[in-house]
């Protein structure tokens, strides 16, 4: 019978710091890269523009429909191939972005149409510039309504960043597989990984109703 040892493992967490930190690190940029090509996404479905309309959609449900390991070796493996070169890290940001971005654009999409029209005409008829009505009248609804799923949405990635082990980044789930297959202890390995991610997720879905508590206090 299996006899679980965690005190077998010890001796390898002092890497533990640095690999949640490069989890970290491809999480936010992901988030933030995926999040601001989003946004035109989003902007482009709900334009009166049937090409830019067409080109989103086909953008979300290509993205959408493509495995995130998939597109991970595309852009690792494919694109050097073809004389591109991209780091591991660098890598893992660009498929985790490009998929990201498919999702967040519909969230984003999902908070606009939220958002009644008659307080764009309202504001409008105040004489309010197209700019001061989408900072000051849209975009504070639009955040309201999507920070709930855009939680979700975040851990999500934060998840996914996982894949960035697969090619050799040192991240969290590269420490899990290399302390497993140096001490030949998988379980108590993946284990500690687990509670890790869990505290990771938690930590993420804590932040983010916090700030849905802070912006619906402020809409009163």
């Amino acid at each position: 019978m299996y006899q679980f040892n965690l005190h077998a493992i010890l001796g390898y967490f002092g890497q533990l710091p640095s690999s949640i930190l490069v989890t970290l690190e491809i999480t936010l940029i992901a988030l933030g890269a995926s999040t601001l090509l989003a946004l035109p996404i989003a902007k482009a479905r709900m334009s009166g523009s049937r090409v830019a309309a067409l080109l989103a959609r086909a953008y979300v449900e290509l993205f959408r429909n493509i495995p995130l390991l998939v597109l991970l070796y595309v852009y690792y493996f494919g694109l050097a191939q073809s004389g591109l070169h991209l780091s591991n890290f660098w890598a893992t940001i660009l498929a985790l972005t490009t998929n990201a971005a498919a999702y967040g654009s519909e969230i984003i999409r999902a908070g606009y149409s939220a958002v009644p029209t008659g307080q764009r005409e309202a504001a409008r008829s105040l004489g309010l510039r197209p700019a001061h009505i989408e900072l000051f009248v849209v975009l504070p609804q639009v955040v309201r309504v999507i920070l709930p799923p855009f939680a979700n949405h975040c851990i999500g990635v934060l998840i996914g960043s996982s894949i960035a082990a697969v090619i050799g980044v040192a991240d969290l789930s590269d420490w899990m597989l290399a302390t497993g297959s140096e001490a030949f202890r998988y379980m108590e390995s993946f284990l500690v990984a687990a509670v890790i991610y869990i505290g990771l997720c938690q930590g993420v879905a804590a932040a983010m109703a916090a700030l849905d508590r802070r912006s619906r206090r402020g809409a009163y």
